[in-house]
């Protein structure tokens, strides 16, 4: 089963959970410590709660799709309760977050967002009132981990190998400091494009980054011997002496020290390769096939409708 399934399967507890939650927050809030809603949002007038079935709820690609990054990076689960009017077109609207749990890491924006996916079943028109509420309870949760790759397997290595494997894997690995500041910082940035700075800049959210950057300090001993044993087993013991020789070279420390650039320039030209031998190809098989004129660029999100 993959990611996204498991997503769904997780959010679908809010369904088998509802009656339960609407009993325990009864019609009054005051025992479940409500939060203030946000700022602009208008408060849900009192009036009848109701116990909704589902017509629609999110999907699995929707709930994962909001599943907060920094705890999906994590694997940390989340509950949010939320409280909802329920319109005349048996949809929410005007939510409220009552509880979050974690806080601070973007469990309730997440919840939020997934609210115009709900739909009730239909009710009678003489069960409506333009105040009806219900709670909805939401559970993220992501599938359990991949297996961890196996040992390096194969002959046995020659005590040897193993050292020199070490001094290759000291040279490739790096300083564990270094190496830790420069994965976190591109994270950090990775993260700046995909978590809200609201959420970001939180204690939570801060905590949870010093935790992961504090793990891969520590665990970065272990991933260097890991690259060792796996050196130790690709290699003889005549090609690691010479792998080694140049690694611990200047040029050998140079051609390191500007490994990522040059993985960049391997990348874009890759993409050339790829984008020439694509128009090539087309080319070609328009010679061959009759295809269709070619017409102006299409902006994105424009209709795909030949206006012609």
């Amino acid at each position: 089963m993959n990611k996204a399934a498991y997503a769904a399967i997780a959010g679908l507890f809010l369904a088998l959970t509802a009656s339960e939650a609407l009993a325990q927050d009864g019609s009054a809030n005051s025992k479940s410590g409500a939060k203030a809603p946000p700022v602009g949002m208008p408060v849900t007038p009192a009036g009848q709660m109701i116990h909704p079935g589902w017509a629609e709820l999110p999907t699995s690609d929707q709930m994962s799709q909001f599943y907060p990054p920094i705890a999906r990076l994590l694997d940390v689960t989340g509950r949010v309760r939320l409280r909802c009017h329920v319109t005349t077109a048996d949809t929410l609207d005007q939510c409220q977050v009552i509880s979050e749990i974690p806080q601070g890491l973007g469990f309730a924006d997440a919840g939020m967002l997934l609210t115009p996916y709900f739909h009730l079943k239909p009710r009678p028109a003489a069960e409506r009132t333009d105040m009806d509420f219900t709670i909805v309870p939401l559970r993220f949760a992501l599938p359990p981990p991949d297996p961890m790759p196996p040992e390096p397997s194969g002959r046995a290595p020659s005590q040897r190998s193993v050292a020199l494997a070490r001094r290759l894997a000291a040279v490739v690995a790096g300083d564990a400091d270094e190496a830790t500041a420069e994965e976190m910082a591109s994270l950090r940035d990775r993260l700046g494009s995909e978590v809200p700075d609201s959420i970001l800049a939180t204690a939570e959210s801060q905590k949870a980054l010093a935790a992961l950057e504090q793990a891969w300090r520590a665990d970065f001993p272990a991933f260097k011997e890991q690259l060792a044993q796996s050196y130790a087993r690709i290699y003889t013991e005549p090609d690691l002496a010479r792998i080694v020789i140049f690694m611990e070279s200047p040029v050998g420390r140079r051609w390191q020290s500007r490994k990522k650039q040059s993985n960049e320039m391997h990348s874009a030209a890759w993409e050339r390769l790829w984008r020439t031998a694509e128009s090539q190809a087309s080319t070609h098989l328009c010679e061959e096939i009759q295809c269709a004129a070619p017409g102006p660029s299409r902006p994105a999100g424009a209709s795909p409708v030949d206006q012609q």
